[in-house]
């Protein structure tokens, strides 16, 4: 009863994203092994027999270091983040968000190509994930894929248009590749409407509007830029 009562506050007939979780179980658990060995000393208590007795201690002893190693082994997959969400993706392969948790811890440990071949399955699982676009985007940068950073960005704020980390990027990408001032402005203006402490887009920004020759925008850029980040001019 009590299994039930504690699982159903987060796991009943109202409908949720992730059906499986280990964390849901912590609880509800508790009532279970506690009955479980509250019947195992009544077990015991009706036992005439010592021999057939400590034969249940034994059986019983022994379920212990099966969790145990059980719990050992889990230990060895939470190892590492990457780790983690690779074990996730053998078990679940159908579910663009763990292929595209498993691309970002790859792409976070400098691992360009196994990055993007997890977000790629992400978007095939899924062709409206926004983020999935924005980290492929990255991804490619780091391979020196300009053109294929400038589509990805352009498709992550087609899905979602308030992601300021696409704006970010694409404004990086105008300003510092294609020498694009307009659009490199356009973009970190619009990193700025969502985000207005981003100190790095005050900081380009003063960069594009120095190389288009206005001066005075680019020292109010920079000033702001200094002013919420003094350690980007250090």
């Amino acid at each position: 009863f009590w299994f039930f009562i504690t699982l159903s506050v987060e796991s009943s007939i109202i409908p949720i994203p992730m059906v499986i979780n280990e964390y849901r179980l912590y609880l509800p658990s508790f009532g279970a092994f506690a009955a479980a060995a509250g019947g195992a000393l009544i077990l015991l208590k009706g036992l005439k027999s010592d021999k057939l007795r400590m034969i249940t201690i034994s059986f019983i002893a022994i379920i212990p270091l099966i969790f145990s190693y059980a719990a050992y082994a889990r230990n060895a997959v939470w190892g590492s983040e990457i780790s983690l969400w690779e074990d996730v993706v053998k078990k679940s392969p159908q579910k663009a968000r763990v292929h595209y948790n498993l691309g970002t811890e790859y792409l976070s440990h400098g691992l360009s190509d196994r990055a993007i071949e997890q977000y790629m399955r992400a978007l095939q699982l899924n062709h409206r994930h926004a983020k999935a676009h924005g980290n492929l985007a990255l991804a490619y940068i780091s391979k020196g894929l300009i053109d294929k950073s400038i589509e990805h960005s352009k498709a992550a704020l087609e899905l979602n248009p308030n992601i300021s980390d696409a704006h970010m990027n694409l404004g990086s990408l105008y300003l510092f590749y294609k020498k694009n001032m307009n659009e490199a402005i356009r973009h970190y203006e619009a990193a700025l409407r969502l985000d207005p402490r981003n100190a790095k887009a005050h900081l380009n920004l003063s960069i594009a509007y120095k190389d288009m020759g206005l001066p005075d925008k680019a020292g109010l850029h920079s000033a702001k830029a200094r002013e919420l980040n003094p350690d980007l001019f250090r």
